[in-house]
């Protein structure tokens, strides 16, 4: 049982981790697209 909830625990974790990295490089993106667009 404890096994169970440790798993679930470290795939929340990682998925919570994995879309914060998304985001960061979707915002990352943004930014040097908008550096590259100003002349």
């Amino acid at each position: 049982m404890k096994v169970i909830l440790y798993v679930e625990f470290n795939l929340i974790v990682l998925s919570i981790c994995g879309i914060l990295f998304f985001f960061k490089s979707v915002a990352l993106k943004i930014k040097c697209h908008n550096l590259l667009a100003e002349p």
